[in-house]
């Protein structure tokens, strides 16, 4: 079981295919997940899983956290939007 630690990173970026910004979660080298808005609604993309290992086993408050830093700096704070 392949797990990760403390090595989750939100980095916010500017997308060719988007019009708004998107902040990007980092698990090591592997890119997590996606956090943008689209039509006054925000979303997450959560990306397939790195091989070999075939999911994901990670900290609920690791990823939480990660996930409210990613909507602290794209809208200013967590929503339920």
């Amino acid at each position: 079981m392949k797990k990760a630690g403390s090595s989750i990173k939100v980095l916010v970026v500017s997308s060719d295919d988007r019009d708004s910004l998107v902040a990007e979660v980092w698990i090591g080298d592997n890119l997590f997940a996606e956090v943008y808005e689209e039509d006054q609604k925000r979303r997450i993309i959560v990306f397939s899983v790195p091989q070999p290992a075939g999911y994901w086993d990670l900290s609920f408050a690791e990823v939480s956290e990660s996930l409210s830093k990613a909507a602290s700096a794209l809208w200013g704070g967590p929503s339920s939007t």
